[in-house]
């Protein structure tokens, strides 16, 4: 074969190859991300109707349900308690802005290489999320994530599945979707903490002033001395961001009982706090009982402090208590173990080794 014979040949290829791309282009014509638009189309006009968003798993399992209530997001599987007001909005923000980056299969024999199968199936991997008190109720499943920011997803009861972004991520457990805080009193704000733990004798740390920075330990035994002047210091501020891991309600009828633990706190302002605790098998429980003593308030707020804010009036700190003993009332806490040990800790523990 000459070597125009081979240049003819190889041209000729070239054609043909090209007018296969070309083929193939008009019968699938390219179509970019904007033109594929929204997955959700019509959540961005009714996002704030959404009065209920339930995530279902394998076997069709009603995992967490958060309910819209008449000034909160509500945890249903944990008896009503406040729901996380930012995550629940960022997963709803995500949805609305839910973006078809590329269409995928349809062939649902694939559609668990993707996490976007059916949930009523006990294998399935991915999550369904079903939006409540839209116009249309809308559901999607949220399979696996893509590369970069993307995930797979299907609109339940459709064919088709899609990569879609930003990439979600929709937590199964009803206690992730739990408002955390418990309180957050900083330590500025604490005069006296009463400490008792079974088998050990009950003791005070205390102060005189907001300006005093450490806490004096009247009961320290004779011969012994504090490990350190601020050793008491991480007791009095462990009400400063305490958090929950899980919590359940408590029925009036279920007392406690046993080897029970329990801190009370006065503040400066009048407001008292009684922390409730004990452990159950590897979890850590308490209670928080909220109350106001007037006469507290009225003996550190007669002369203000200098360089310090002005007291609130016995009105405003006595609303304040009020309003974290109604957040705090009828639940059980389950909290981190060193937050347990900090807050009972016993005289023991502060006090010098040599």
């Amino acid at each position: 074969m000459t070597r125009q014979r081979l240049l003819l040949l190889f041209v000729a290829v070239l054609v043909v190859v090209a007018g296969a791309f070309w083929l193939a282009a008009q019968r699938n014509p390219a179509r970019d991300s904007a033109a594929l638009g929204k997955v959700l189309p019509t959540l961005a006009a009714e996002v704030n109707s959404v009065s209920q968003v339930r995530i279902v798993t394998a076997g069709d399992k009603n995992a967490v349900t958060l309910e819209r209530a008449e000034k909160a997001w509500k945890v249903a599987e944990r008896g009503g308690y406040p729901a996380d007001a930012t995550k629940l909005r960022e997963l709803l923000v995500d949805l609305r802005e839910l973006e078809i980056m590329e269409e995928k299969t349809e062939n649902p024999e694939n559609y668990a290489r993707l996490g976007v199968e059916d949930v009523s199936a006990a294998t399935a991997s991915g999550v369904r999320v079903d939006l409540q008190g839209l116009k249309a109720p809308a559901s999607v499943i949220v399979g696996k994530s893509s590369s970069g920011d993307a995930s797979y997803v299907r609109i339940a009861g459709q064919a088709r599945s899609l990569l879609a972004k930003p990439q979600l991520s929709v937590e199964r457990q009803p206690a992730s979707w739990l408002d955390r805080s418990i309180a957050d009193i900083p330590v500025e704000r604490v005069q006296r903490v009463r400490v008792s733990s079974p088998g050990a004798k009950p003791y005070e740390i205390t102060r005189a002033s907001r300006t005093q920075t450490d806490f004096d330990v009247p009961a320290v035994p004779k011969g012994k001395a504090l490990a350190s002047p601020s050793v008491p210091q991480p007791i009095a501020a462990a009400l400063d961001g305490l958090t929950l891991d899980d919590v359940q309600g408590a029925a009036a009828t279920d007392a406690w009982s046993g080897e029970l633990h329990q801190s009370e706190y006065w503040l400066f302002d009048g407001t008292t706090v009684k922390v409730t605790g004990r452990k159950d098998d590897e979890r850590h429980l308490i209670r928080v009982e909220v109350g106001f003593d007037p006469a507290q308030h009225a003996r550190f707020t007669a002369k203000p402090e200098k360089d310090k804010p002005a007291p609130q009036t016995e009105e405003q700190a006595r609303a304040e208590a009020q309003a974290l003993g109604t957040k705090v009332s009828g639940w059980t806490y389950e909290i981190p173990a060193y937050k347990f040990e900090t807050l009972f800790r016993p005289l023991a523990d502060l006090l010098s080794s040599s």
